[in-house]
């Protein structure tokens, strides 16, 4: 089968940089070679240099069964090319919900299939690469399985270790959450540790939503914790290795409230951790840095011409002094088409750089749903997107000036 990707020539219109800063262009839009009705591609996207990761976690299989895949494009000089796809033998519930490429290392969630005969407890799917193909080389599973755990609902990896969220686990009350550390040892991927909410017994916290890890330090999202208000959410950072760590601090935005849900994305580089918080009001996303000691606010981002449900900060993505938040319900190009907002870093401060919207947004694509920022590229989800047919979903690339030399495909 040929596969390809339609790379867009139209031009995109961005919105004038508040800087006068480098020029960040659409480079093109990527449709699943085999793509259908209500797959959702680009629900999760994950990119890494020269290779990207689309995930697609509603796909009918010949067998009617619906499970997912996970796209990988590479960048080369014809611009970004379907390089391979992945799946599971038999078709995985959820797979593609999350992923995350660091380096020669990806993991992949599978947040509702069977584990350990518990029906949506959740798996995640890690793969190395070697040369330009991607193995899988590690199934990965809770030690605990519960029914409706959703292990894999969203993933992170670094090295030789792993963090898995599991929103529906119910170590501490009814969809309480945790989180799952592996490492690898030799050639074998190993649970070392769960992460719990310490000192919490009730129900609905959803610890674990989002994970993220730089390090020696995990955080991780609890957007239904209740103790700023009802679902006004948290974020925990944990410190250590192996089996030892220890929870070293719980906090929200300082405006936090209730229906925040602040901590349902989050992400962490280079010292810097922003939390999105995009349900209450105009949404938001929050910037912390690491001083050490603990993780101090900085500065609550906002999109400047927001307005109530346009759900900024329903993904965030940050990649050394760029910081990329999702806007799917912004109303750009039709209503609930979505937007992304790009933002620089000069010391302490971020500043907006660009509005990023699709070419050919339309009304309910939901652009901004998943991104990710690389060292000179970004990609924006828009899972709803009717191309190849209703809600069967599309990734948008964008890129700064210069770029290096691609690698060869």
């Amino acid at each position: 089968m040929r596969h390809a990707i339609l790379l867009l020539t139209v031009a995109i219109i961005l919105a004038a940089s508040p800087l006068g800063a480098a020029s960040w262009d659409f480079k093109g839009k990527l449709l699943s070679y085999d793509g259908n009705l209500t797959d959702w591609a680009g629900n999760a996207v994950s990119v890494w240099g020269d290779m990207a990761a689309v995930g697609v976690s509603n796909k009918e299989f010949p067998s009617g069964d619906r499970g997912g895949k996970t796209y990988i494009y590479r960048r080369t000089d014809a611009g970004w090319a379907y390089s391979q796809d992945l799946y599971p033998v038999n078709a995985s519930a959820g797979y593609g919900s999350a992923v995350d490429i660091n380096g020669d290392r990806m993991v992949v969630g599978a947040d509702y299939e069977t584990a350990g005969g518990q029906f949506w407890a959740g798996a995640a799917y890690v793969y190395e690469r070697v040369g330009n193909t991607w193995q899988q080389s590690a199934r990965l599973e809770p030690s605990d399985p519960c029914y409706n755990g959703c292990f894999g609902c969203s993933v992170a990896i670094e090295g030789n270790r792993a963090v898995v969220g599991a929103y529906g686990d119910d170590d501490c009350g009814t969809y309480t959450g945790a989180a799952y550390v592996f490492e690898k040892q030799g050639s074998t991927w190993t649970q070392t540790a769960k992460l719990l909410p310490t000192g919490y017994a009730g129900d609905m916290l959803c610890m674990g939503a989002a994970v993220a890890l730089r390090g020696n330090t995990i955080a991780v999202g609890s957007y239904h914790d209740d103790t700023l208000g009802t679902a006004a959410g948290a974020a925990y950072i944990f410190r250590g290795s192996g089996s030892s760590w220890t929870r070293t601090q719980k906090f929200a935005g300082s405006d936090t409230a209730s229906w925040s849900l602040f901590g349902r994305c989050l992400d962490l580089d280079n010292g810097n951790l922003v939390v999105g918080a995009f349900y209450s009001g105009n949404g938001g996303a929050y910037v912390f840095k690491d001083n050490g000691a603990q993780f101090v606010e900085t500065q609550k981002l906002t999109a400047f011409d927001g307005a109530s449900g346009d759900q900024f900060g329903s993904s965030v993505s940050v990649s050394g002094d760029l910081l990329l938040v999702g806007s799917p319900n912004d109303d750009d190009c039709g209503t609930n088409s979505g937007s992304a907002y790009l933002f620089k870093r000069s010391g302490d401060t971020w500043t907006l750089v660009r509005k990023l919207t699709a070419p050919d947004g339309g009304a309910d694509d939901h652009f901004g749903s998943g991104v990710s920022l690389g060292s000179y590229s970004a990609f924006i989800g828009a899972p709803n997107d009717d191309d190849l047919g209703a809600d069967a979903g599309a990734a948008y690339v964008f890129e700064t000036t210069p770029v290096p030399e691609p690698a060869t495909l």
